[in-house]
């Protein structure tokens, strides 16, 4: 099958998969399977992405392959990711899919050797300590907010990532997450944000009028999600 040259090479690039345990199939297996033309599937994967990133999604395992011109040869995604780029598609399209899935993960689970010495144990368990290490940050961070309320504000969330105020600030005007009204000490949501259940504007009753009407306030918080993007970061030394 020729492979497409002029296709949009826009779509933010994504570093190497790093687990090799995790079965994946490329764009041109998912072409050849479907009988759609490649440049159609990568036209649909970056589609794909492109949403799966605005919602805050963590794609740092798809890999992106290029050629010596730097046009993209083909995408590789895992089985989550291969199933949701294929849910439009015809039934038996479909079917053809998650069969060769199915037969992609059978091999890799018949590649993964069951330690019969000392040695080997420890070097599987070295690994699965790694494994859990990754996820902690994900899961520090749900476990912190069990008794916030559901939500925490920019000085309980610098605190439980353990990291200065300041830069939780920064980070979060930096991308977008909220910002400043003009003559105004508080910090608002993004709209876009909010929509992706990152952040949230939370409204309070700070007190009444002369008149006796309530006066409110919006108070910039992070929700779980949120803290779940920003310990990752933290992690990652990316904030």
């Amino acid at each position: 099958m020729q492979l497409q040259s002029n296709v949009d090479n826009t779509a933010p690039r994504f570093p190497a998969m790093q687990n090799v345990a995790r079965p994946t199939m490329s764009t041109l297996e998912i072409s050849q399977l479907t009988g759609k033309a490649h440049k159609n599937i990568i036209r649909d994967v970056r589609k794909m992405l492109a949403a799966l990133a605005a919602d805050g999604s963590d794609l740092s395992h798809v890999r992106e392959e290029r050629d010596s011109r730097d046009y993209t040869v083909a995408y590789h995604l895992d089985r989550e990711l291969t199933e949701t780029l294929i849910t439009g598609y015809d039934v038996s399209l479909r079917h053809r899919v998650i069969r060769r899935l199915h037969e992609l993960e059978g091999q890799v689970i018949g590649r993964i050797a069951v330690p019969s010495t000392l040695p080997e144990a420890l070097r599987l368990a070295a690994e699965l300590a790694e494994q859990i290490a990754a996820q902690a940050p994900k899961l520090a961070a749900f476990d912190l907010l069990q008794g916030a309320g559901g939500t925490l504000n920019l000085t309980e969330a610098a605190t439980h990532l353990g990291i200065e105020r300041y830069r939780v600030i920064r980070w979060l005007s930096e991308n977008r997450w909220m910002y400043r009204p003009a003559n105004s000490k508080r910090w608002l949501a993004y709209q876009k944000r909010i929509q992706q259940g990152v952040v949230v504007n939370k409204v309070s009753v700070i007190g009444t009028t002369d008149e006796g009407d309530s006066r409110c306030a919006s108070q910039f918080r992070i929700t779980a999600k949120g803290m779940t993007i920003l310990a990752t970061k933290v992690a990652e030394g990316a904030l």
